[in-house]
């Protein structure tokens, strides 16, 4: 399901010819704009869903709805977000050692719990089995 355009639902009729471009990269800002009566939006259907649901917009144009399309994430350099941060690289490699540090410890935790899962395994193996011989001894004893 891609977007919806929907409208407000206002009980007044008026003639509205919007001039320029609006611009904004906040679906909730455009649904609230559109909710107040701002004019038509065409949003994803998660910002619509509950406007629809409660009555706030209508969908309209529903033989114009546009195809569904891919997102692209595209992340830039890390050298450029280190710049815009105000981070120093050397800080940011400092800090994957010190993360680097941490997760090794975690790994011998793990390596720990997974050999004394195999411990008890062969504890309780030998448990069944004294109670087994137990039980067959004490059979024998009658």
């Amino acid at each position: 399901m891609g977007e919806r355009f929907v409208a407000p639902i206002i009980r007044r009729f008026a003639m509205h010819h919007p001039k320029g471009r609006f611009r904004c990269n906040s679906g909730q800002a455009v649904i609230d704009a559109c909710v107040s009566g701002l004019d038509i939006c065409p949003l994803p259907h998660f910002y619509v869903l509950p406007y629809l649901d409660h009555g706030m917009v209508t969908l309209i144009l529903e033989k114009f709805q546009p195809e569904n399309e891919t997102i692209w994430a595209v992340y830039p350099p890390v050298a450029e977000v280190l710049q815009r941060l105000g981070v120093g690289q050397h800080s940011l490699y400092a800090w994957k050692r010190q993360l680097g540090k941490q997760v090794s410890g975690d790994a011998g935790k793990d390596a720990e719990i997974r050999q004394l899962k195999r411990e008890l395994a062969r504890v309780t193996e030998e448990r069944d089995i004294l109670k087994k011989a137990t039980a067959y001894f004490a059979r024998d004893a009658k």
